[in-house]
């Protein structure tokens, strides 16, 4: 897996200028991406960060992360379990999504909305993913069971916004990286993913 297969997704380019928004969060070794974050939120929870074009917080990415995380952990979310994640649009949700996957310690797995449909349908049977978040428009491309961030959007804000269930460990997977002309979907696990993160920050 190379620096340029990892960080060509929007989400992993996301987390990029999350983590980046405090520099004594690093060096991370040895810590998962949700420890980082963690870190990032204790250190400045309210500095300013620009996703996109859109302004928010790590705090208020942190509240609604969890809030997605406890949301996710009813809907069947586990350690290790990979979660397809189709989405268009807002970054700052993108980025409160997929660390709310990660705080389950669930498996992120991309995927592309600019893709075929029938692309997308085969690349959750690569994954192996049975639980999605995806949004009304793009719901009937997931072959499984969704959160559609915007049909559920109030339950999903009458969660609890801290003590998110779960948490990986440095080893786990973070990510599961699929195309249609890979074979099978390959992992990346936290540590090699802040290390690619590492490289993307040094230039």
């Amino acid at each position: 897996m190379t620096h340029a297969d990892v960080m060509t997704h929007p989400g992993l380019l996301i987390v990029t200028d999350l983590l980046g928004a405090v520099p004594g969060a690093w060096p991370a070794d040895g810590k998962s991406i949700v420890d980082v974050f963690a870190e990032v939120v204790a250190r400045a929870p309210g500095a300013p960060l620009l996703l996109g074009g859109e302004h928010c917080t790590p705090a208020m990415l942190d509240a609604r992360a969890n809030q997605y995380a406890h949301q996710l952990r009813s809907a069947g979310a586990r350690q290790g379990n990979p979660v397809g994640v189709l989405l268009d649009g807002s970054p700052a949700r993108l980025a409160a999504v997929v660390l709310g996957v990660w705080k389950t310690g669930a498996a992120y797995v991309p995927l592309d909305p600019a893709a075929p449909p029938g692309a997308t349908t085969e690349l959750f049977a690569t994954a192996g993913a049975g639980l999605a978040v995806t949004e009304m428009a793009l719901a009937a491309r997931c072959p499984v069971p969704a959160l559609l961030v915007d049909k559920h959007a109030l339950m999903v804000a009458a969660g609890p916004a801290h003590g998110a269930p779960g948490g990986p460990a440095p080893h786990e997977t973070a990510c599961l990286l699929c195309t249609p002309h890979r074979p099978e979907a390959v992992a990346v696990s936290h540590e090699d993913l802040l290390y690619q993160l590492t490289k993307e920050r040094q230039g």
